[in-house]
C-alpha cells in the first residue's frame, strides 16, 4: 500500500512538473522569459522593472485565469484550510484562512490567478477534496 501511494505522489509530481515546465518552456520560446528571469529587450530583469507595455504582452500571451472556490456547508473550516494548502504549495495556513472565510461569507473566493494549466491542476486538486471549485478567466 505504501508504494502505491509513493507510487502515486511521484506521479502526481511528474505530471506538475511537466505542466508547469510546459509554461515555462512556451514563455522562454517566445522570449518571455529565460533562466534567471524575465527578459525584456534582450536584457535579463527583475519582474518589477517589466514595462506596462510589456506585462500587457506577457498578459496576452498567458492570459490569467482564477481558480474559483464556492462555500461549502459540508465539510469543516479545518478541512477547508487544509484541502487549500494541500492543494496550492504556494499557499501559506494564515491565507488559506482568508480564503475558506470569505468563501464562506460571499459564497465565492479566488484562491489564486494564474495561467491555464496550473489551474486546472489546482482545480483539479481541490476537486479531489470534494470541494465547490471551478477556473474563470481573469
Amino acid at each position: 500500500m505504501a508504494s502505491s501511494i509513493r507510487f502515486n505522489r511521484t506521479k502526481e509530481f511528474q505530471s506538475l512538473a511537466g505542466r508547469i515546465g510546459a509554461v515555462y518552456q512556451f514563455a522562454a520560446q517566445s522570449g518571455l522569459a529565460g533562466p534567471g528571469g524575465w527578459r525584456e529587450n534582450g536584457c535579463m530583469t527583475s519582474p518589477q522593472l517589466i514595462t506596462e507595455e510589456r506585462a500587457k504582452s506577457i498578459t496576452k500571451k498567458l492570459p490569467p485565469y482564477s481558480v474559483i472556490l464556492y462555500n461549502d456547508d459540508d465539510h469543516s473550516i479545518e478541512f477547508v484550510i487544509a484541502a487549500l494548502v494541500k492543494s496550492v504549495p504556494t499557499l501559506s495556513t494564515e491565507r488559506a484562512l482568508e480564503i475558506t472565510m470569505e468563501a464562506h461569507t460571499s459564497d465565492r473566493a479566488v484562491v489564486v490567478t494564474c495561467p491555464l494549466e496550473p489551474a486546472e491542476l489546482y482545480r483539479d486538486r481541490i476537486k479531489t477534496f470534494g470541494l465547490g471549485v471551478s477556473i474563470e478567466r481573469a
